[in-house]
């Protein structure tokens, strides 16, 4: 089963962060589909509000690979921000080249594990950014709330 989010609803997912050239960075999803089997999220988004040359951050890579997970789990489990907290538990990542667009970039992310414990869904799954140019691992936990 594939589901996808209508356009309306991925261009409303969108979030900033304070730049190192202290300007607001605007994270834009522009398209969002996942599956359940493989369990596998694809996403485009675009970063907006920068200044000179673009060249995408670790911090940047962190907000859009985390972003897509928590939206494609929440989505599948049924869980949103008022009845779930989410909770990093580790993240690495490799850059193997410098990505020095900021639109469209490309998002995959599969799931690996899920497993339902005491204090939530543990989740661990692969990323990939721009086919290659940054890849790592995401494991997170979603403790529903009580």
């Amino acid at each position: 089963m594939r589901s996808t989010l209508s356009p309306e609803k991925a261009e409303s997912l969108r979030f900033s962060r304070l730049s190192p050239e202290g300007k607001d960075r605007v994270f834009k999803c522009h398209q969002f589909s996942h599956s359940a089997q493989p369990a596998e999220i694809k996403a485009v988004w675009s970063i907006q509000g920068f200044t000179g040359e673009f060249r995408l951050t670790g911090p940047d890579i962190f907000q859009i690979a985390a972003q897509s997970l928590i939206i494609g789990v929440r989505s599948v489990h049924q869980l949103d921000e008022s009845n779930s907290t989410v909770w990093l538990r580790r993240f690495s990542l490799d850059c193997n080249k410098p990505v020095l667009q900021s639109d469209p970039l490309q998002v995959a992310v599969f799931i690996e594990k899920e497993l339902q414990g005491d204090r939530g869904l543990y989740v661990t799954a692969r990323f990939d950014i721009e086919s290659g140019s940054h890849v790592g691992e995401l494991k997170l936990v979603f403790q529903k709330a009580v």
